[in-house]
């Protein structure tokens, strides 16, 4: 049985701890032996396989990874200690020496795999200069363009076997930018696990709506196109008769700006719900206006739970959505989003089709892990 290490800095909520979760789940559904170091919690994540095995830090890399956030959780060191190691540290992290100093490799028993999950200085050091594997795999999860900080770890990839980007994407900005690690580049899409979802969609009886319903799921962010929401509602209510609800779920700096412009009560500002997929399986149409994705997990999410999507375009949407078969991929703007709104509304036949075709559909986690696998130790766990 082939053995793999994730490396994480935290479970925090968000997309990439439940693409762990899920990441996860499936290498040991296919037979894999998983273990999660975590490097501020040993706490299990909910969802988490019970067979997957989770490890902290131990005191010497606790010490490398010492820094203002965790300095109070440190309560078997003084506080003098804890100064004189924060100041040493201070003084060696330039560049990798901290590392060298810090990180010891166990030279026994090296590990089929071990994948730095969070891109990232701290992930790709620590399996750098920790960690014994065979194959040792780097994660991208972003856009190219919004990663500012690529420029100060990108070089770690020196020392990587290869490169998983989340989607084709994501791989093909990362060629025409670092195109000396070309080989390197494999694609890791998010997985979801289509029985958890509908497990959590059911956990909730949502009353349905008298009329037809979107739903946007996002951070209240610019990035996210939070900023746009005012601008399509009224576009809308401008130029299209038909009466619709518009629900959205999601916190963030924009939020109260948001709030403070919502007049009527057909545009609903949720919030951040820990479980939005009663909501969005109960909507007739998911509604993206994020400028920016790496891949999309959220409208794969509605898809998966037969609710078709309007998305403004980005790289990787075609990956997700067949356009015009089981959504709509518009110009990314606020009028085209909205025109495309109206149609769903005027049109019932369109949304039927979209959901038809949605359902026939293949979804298969197991061939993606076990492409992935074959891809990085060589393994193959297929016919």
């Amino acid at each position: 049985m082939s053995k793999f290490l994730i490396v994480v800095d935290n479970f925090k909520v968000g997309g990439i701890t439940t693409s762990l979760i899920n990441f996860s789940n499936f290498l040991t559904l296919n037979g894999y032996e998983v273990e999660i170091i975590c490097f501020e919690s040993e706490e299990r994540p909910q969802g988490l396989a019970s067979s997957v095995k989770i490890k902290g830090l131990n005191r010497g890399q606790e010490i490398w990874y010492l820094n203002k956030n965790n300095m109070k959780n440190k309560k078997h060191m003084n506080l003098f200690k804890i100064l004189i190691l924060g100041l040493i540290k201070k003084i060696f992290n330039k560049g990798e020496l901290w590392s060298k100093l810090c990180l010891k490799q166990n030279k026994t028993n090296p590990y089929d795999c071990a994948i730095a999950y969070r891109q990232g200085r701290t992930c790709y050091q620590y399996v750098k200069y920790a960690v014994n594997a065979n194959c040792k795999v780097a994660f991208v999860h972003g856009e190219l363009k919004n990663l500012n900080s690529i420029m100060k770890w990108y070089f770690l990839w020196d020392s990587f076997d290869k490169i998983a980007c989340v989607s084709q994407a994501v791989k093909q900005q990362l060629i025409e930018r670092f195109g000396r690690y070309q080989k390197k580049y494999v694609v890791m899409p998010n997985l979801f696990d289509v029985n958890e979802l509908y497990k959590l969609a059911n956990k909730k009886n949502i009353a349905p709506y008298n009329s037809f319903t979107f739903i946007s799921v996002n951070r209240m962010e610019y990035d996210k196109g939070a900023d746009r929401i005012i601008e399509i509602y009224d576009y809308i209510k401008k130029n299209c008769n038909v009466s619709f609800n518009w629900l959205i779920i999601g916190s963030g700096t924009l939020y109260n700006e948001i709030k403070s412009q919502i007049k009527e009560k057909d545009l609903v500002l949720l919030g951040e719900k820990r479980n939005p997929f009663p909501y969005i399986k109960n909507s007739d149409c998911f509604v993206s206006m994020s400028r920016s994705e790496a891949f999309g997990m959220a409208i794969k999410e509605a898809q998966l739970l037969g609710v078709p999507a309007i998305v403004g375009a980005y790289p990787a949407a075609r990956e997700i959505i067949v356009d015009g078969i089981t959504g709509k991929i518009v110009a990314n703007d606020s009028k085209s989003i909205a025109e495309e709104m109206i149609e769903f509304l005027e049109n019932s036949q369109v949304i039927e089709r979209y959901k038809n075709n949605l359902l026939k559909e293949e979804y298969n986690p197991k061939v993606i892990i076990d492409k992935f696998v074959e891809e990085c130790i060589g393994e193959k766990n297929y016919e």
